[in-house]
């Protein structure tokens, strides 16, 4: 408890600062050009913005930023830390730090080259630190800290490059080349306002298996987004699979290892209700992988896994379902996320061959301007997912057998096995996001995580948590 109390006096003398950086400009949350109304009359959304906010701490660069923006160039300098302890429960307590420095580099093609609609993006990070649920809570299953792992052990990781083309002022949106599947597929910009990896980024279940990596891992392929209505649009993707993710350092394009394609498909509805334009976003999504997984409890001989000790049988594809809800209720600004906002979704996986079977969790997020703070937001998020039904099954018979169990997590391989059956997990989580000064926002915030690692036999955690986050 001690680590908590240490965290909450360093955030004391930055009080003064967090009252005036109310005053300055919101941030914005549009992409490099303001939208414009389509053939038809409709102005729609963008599907891409810069990936560390459009505020910089140090302003104009003496006018450096204005004039390369001029010219077509946007640039993004950021710095992400996270401190994470765990306070009570897990197998020992204990604090761990990681960070992030990012580079990302947006090129506008009608500025550049005259060529209208293109646009050229591109994001690299070096990572460092250590995981507080590996190291604390023999996790493999959940991360508190949204930024740990990933990123290869080198100066500079290549999340993406890739070329955007928008027809139509948004309505129609194809994006080509090396990039996440979930850069655009099942995600919210409200998911990352908490910290713990299982809501930031996308649904747990999805990014488990390399058919659908996320931030920093990338893949070749491609998307394409069409509103068939104004409030309507459907999604699909072309990805391939290749676990090895180009290397530790993503830059190593041509690596052997493809095993299949990754079909991603989305159907959204983005109504607005009202005439405070109450926004809301309704999504259903599925995913296809070809590539062959084994079966988790079954053999290639037909027995279970633990009594023939053989590899799983080979199944030709992997199906993943997801529903994805978020609602605002209350708004106070004029930006798409000022205001009080309900947010939720359920994933469905294949219980044979997927870690994780099904995951649901919800949560609220609201800006905290009724305590004079609109630049600030705050929310509680809760979720609770399952293990794989067949490797409970196969962890239970190794069990009785006197076998080591098998693990199915992230990080198995430098966790080893886990150290009793995996069944279910459980996070509550609240934070409170502050701005410090134009482009630095501190979010002190609380977990608690109920069977970590996805098993009664690590003691329920208490983790408290500051992540440092500022654009220059």
């Amino acid at each position: 408890m001690r680590v908590g109390i240490v965290l909450v006096v360093l955030l004391l003398p930055l009080w003064p600062s967090l009252a005036r950086a109310q005053q300055q400009p919101a941030q914005s949350t549009g992409s490099l050009a303001p939208l414009q109304p389509s053939a038809t009359g409709v102005a729609y959304p963008a599907l891409y913005s810069p990936p560390f906010g459009a505020e910089h701490a140090l302003g104009d660069w003496a006018g450096a930023r204005t004039w390369l923006e001029d010219h077509g160039i946007d640039i993004g300098l950021n710095y992400f830390a996270e401190p994470a302890a765990i306070v009570t429960g897990g197998q020992r307590q204990g604090i761990d730090y990681t960070s992030q420095i990012g580079l990302s580099v947006d090129l506008d093609g009608q500025k550049l080259l005259g060529l209208t609609g293109f646009a050229l993006h591109t994001a690299i990070v070096q990572l460092n630190g250590r995981s507080s649920s590996a190291d604390f809570l023999h996790d493999d299953l959940d991360a508190v800290q949204q930024i740990f792992g990933g990123g290869g052990d080198v100066a500079a990781h290549l999340v993406y490059l890739y070329g955007e083309q928008v027809l139509d002022n948004g309505r129609v949106d194809i994006a080509a080349g090396w990039m996440p599947v979930g850069t655009y597929f099942a995600g919210s910009p409200l998911y990352c306002d908490f910290l713990n990896v299982i809501f930031c980024g996308h649904p747990h279940p999805l990014p488990v298996y390399p058919g659908e990596p996320k931030w920093p891992a990338a893949t070749w392929g491609g998307q394409a987004q069409v509103y068939v209505v104004p409030t309507v649009y459907v999604m699909a993707g072309l990805f391939q699979v290749n676990p090895n993710f180009g290397g530790p350092s993503g830059w190593d394009w041509f690596e052997h290892g493809a095993t299949g394609l990754s079909v991603p498909l989305e159907v959204g509805w983005t109504p607005s209700f009202g005439p405070n334009h109450l926004l809301g976003h309704y999504k259903v999504g599925f995913n296809e992988d070809t590539s062959p997984y084994p079966d988790l409890f079954l053999s290639t001989n037909g027995q279970p896994i633990a009594v023939s000790g053989l590899p799983g049988q080979p199944h030709s594809g992997r199906r993943m379902y997801y529903v994805l809800v978020d609602q605002m209720l209350v708004r106070t600004g004029k930006s798409d996320t000022d205001g009080l906002i309900v947010f939720g979704g359920a994933v469905r996986a294949d219980y044979a061959i997927s870690p994780l079977e099904n995951q649901v969790f919800g949560g609220v997020v609201s800006t905290a301007s009724f305590i004079g703070r609109p630049q600030d937001t705050l929310g509680f998020a809760a979720s609770w997912f399952q293990v794989s039904g067949a490797l409970t099954a196969t962890q239970e018979l190794e069990q009785a057998l006197d076998e080591p169990l098998t693990g199915g997590g992230l990080l198995a391989s430098s966790l080893g096995v886990p150290v009793g059956v995996q069944s279910h997990e459980a996070e509550l989580e609240a934070e409170y996001t502050a701005k410090v000064y134009r482009g630095v926002f501190i979010t002190p915030d609380i977990q608690y995580i109920i069977n970590p690692d996805g098993t009664s036999r690590i003691r329920n955690a208490l983790c408290i948590a500051l992540q440092i986050n500022a654009t220059f």
